[in-house]
Parts: C-alpha cells; sequence; structure tokens
C-alpha cells in the first residue's frame, strides 16, 4: 500500500470506536436499545400475568427488567471494547483507565451513569404508564414509545 494512501473506511471506523470516549457512549446507547427486547417482553409478560390495568405494576416491572438487561449488555460490550486481549493490543492504556481491572472499570462507567438514569427512567416509565392509563395502548407499545 502507497504510503500516501488513507485508510479505508471501516479501519477509520473502528480505529474513532477504539477511542475510550467514543466507545463508552455508542456502548451506552447500544445497550439501551439491545436491553429494549428484554425490557418489552417483561413489559407483555407481566400484563398478561397481573392484567393489563395494573399499569404501576407494570411499569414497576418494565423498570427492573431494564436496569438488569441495559446494565448486563453494557458490560458485555464495555468488556468486548475495552478488555479483550484484541482491544488491548490496538491502543495503548490510557492513563485514566489503563490500570483498572474490567469490573472497577465498567462499574465506574455504570456509577456515572446512575447520575443521569433518574431524568431517563422518569421521562420513559411516566410516558410508558401514560400511554397505558390514558392512551389505552398495550404495554408492549407503550414500552417501545417510552424508551
Amino acid at each position: 500500500m502507497p504510503s500516501d494512501a488513507r485508510p479505508s473506511l471501516p479501519t477509520r471506523a473502528v480505529a474513532f470506536y477504539r477511542r475510550r470516549i467514543v466507545n463508552v457512549n455508542l456502548n451506552i446507547v447500544t445497550a439501551g436499545v439491545l436491553a429494549l427486547l428484554p425490557t418489552t417482553l417483561a413489559a407483555h409478560a407481566a400484563e398478561r400475568a397481573i392484567g393489563a390495568d395494573q399499569y404501576l405494576a407494570i411499569t414497576a416491572v418494565t423498570f427492573v427488567a431494564d436496569a438488569v438487561s441495559d446494565v448486563a449488555v453494557y458490560y458485555l460490550l464495555h468488556w468486548i471494547a475495552n478488555h479483550t486481549p484484541a482491544a488491548k493490543a490496538a491502543r495503548p492504556a490510557s492513563a485514566a483507565y489503563g490500570h483498572l481491572p474490567y469490573l472497577k472499570d465498567a462499574t465506574l462507567v455504570q456509577f456515572e451513569r446512575m447520575c443521569l438514569s433518574p431524568l431517563l427512567y422518569l421521562l420513559a416509565l411516566a410516558t410508558q404508564y401514560g400511554l397505558m392509563r390514558f392512551g389505552a395502548v398495550s404495554s408492549t407499545i407503550a414500552t417501545i414509545v417510552g424508551f
């Protein structure tokens, strides 16, 4: 390859993703999107098990399911992006985070996310509850729209 040739788009995209600030934030968004499936399934199961008119109970089940699913998916994505041997070999260790073991590193990110979580959950769960209670929308659709 000539020395003046630019790297391919996939190579540049991977290099961009390897930057910690980028992969942490993309992983947060991706975890939220991927957690929507188990969260929606839990809301639907709750609606069938306890009744469609149990709005607060369905909302509570949704909250727990989303929190657990989102955190679990994020831990997996964070490990892949920052702690696999391939990820460590691809870039030098960060002075701020490179010394941290995986669990401590990922938990630090989760702690930082907790600062914004109340706002996210207030908006998402209020939207879900409102759609179910006042809009006569199924829990499945209300969960998808809310989150």
